[in-house]
């Protein structure tokens, strides 16, 4: 029975190590692939059988509406508390 990618690799993917393809390989999750195919032998985890039901794919995670901005844009002023100094060492 062929194989598919898992929902939850689906708009994840992750590419897997498979020694018979002489290195790292992407899986199309569009295809289906044998149960002797290496990329299924490598990591079973990754795929499930054609008609099995799959767990659901864990819900997308909200991006923050104002994201913080780590370094200043040309020309941008950055305000904040003053910064203590140090007293000198005698």
């Amino acid at each position: 029975m062929p194989f598919r990618v898992r929902d939850k690799y689906r708009a994840n993917p992750a590419a897997i190590y498979v020694e018979e393809y002489g290195g790292h390989v992407t899986p199309d999750p569009r295809m289906a692939y044998a149960d002797d195919d290496p990329m299924v032998k490598a990591r079973p985890e990754y795929f499930i059988q054609e008609g099995q039901e799959d767990d659901p794919a864990p819900e997308s995670v909200r991006i923050a509406d104002v994201v913080e901005q780590a370094t200043r844009a040309p020309g941008e002023k950055r305000t904040g508390p003053p910064r203590r100094t140090r007293k000198p060492q005698p």
